[in-house]
Parts: structure tokens; sequence; C-alpha cells
């Protein structure tokens, strides 16, 4: 899922990135290289802003999508992402394999 929320603040920002530079360019009316600059600059700004928010949008959203899938028992069959989400959240409940209720006492005889 991460891959995902990666790729799409990426496609989000290369998006902005040149959005953002062709119109800052196509504002100004000379191409001197000061001018350049500065646009590249501005538009480097703006997708990291984007990209830090698109990738948090895209992880609530996607996370809020999937949570909200309803488990039939099919998809659990198929295997993928749905699968493993819902063994992770199986082992993540008290009582599981990652947190058991009763933890192992091994008892320690001295003599």
């Amino acid at each position: 899922m991460v891959y995902w929320i990666r790729k799409l603040a990426g496609i989000f920002a290369f998006f902005v990135f040149f959005m953002l530079l062709f119109a800052d360019l196509s504002v100004l009316d000379s191409f001197e290289f000061n001018n350049l600059i500065i646009s590249v600059i501005k538009a480097f700004v703006a997708a990291s802003l984007f990209w830090f928010a698109g990738f948090i949008m895209g992880d609530i959203f996607l996370k809020g999508i999937i949570t909200d899938i309803e488990h039939d028992e099919m998809n659990l069959i198929e295997g993928g992402m749905v699968q493993r989400l819902d063994m992770k959240k199986q082992d993540m409940v008290p009582g599981g394999a990652e947190m058991p209720f009763v933890e192992e006492n091994t008892e320690v005889i001295k003599r």
C-alpha cells in the first residue's frame, strides 16, 4: 500500500511541477536565465508541498477505502492486499500472535 501511496503522491507532484513551471514561464515576457531559475525553484517548492500533501491525503484515502471493505470469505481465499490487512489486524488483537495475554515465564532454579 505504501508503494501506491508514494506513486500517487509522485504523480501528483510531477503534474503540479510542470503545470506551475509552464504557467509561470508563459506569464513572463522574456526568457532570461534568472527568470527560468526562479520559475524552477517556485515549481520545485510547490511540487514538494503538493507531494507531502498528496502523500498524507493518499494515506488517509487509501487506508480508509481498504479498511471499509466488507470482508467476504471469498476475498480471503484469493489472497492479495485484503487478506494481508485482515491477517495483520488479527495479529494485532490482544491475545494474538504478536500480543499474547500471558508471557511465558521460565523458572530459574538456584542451587
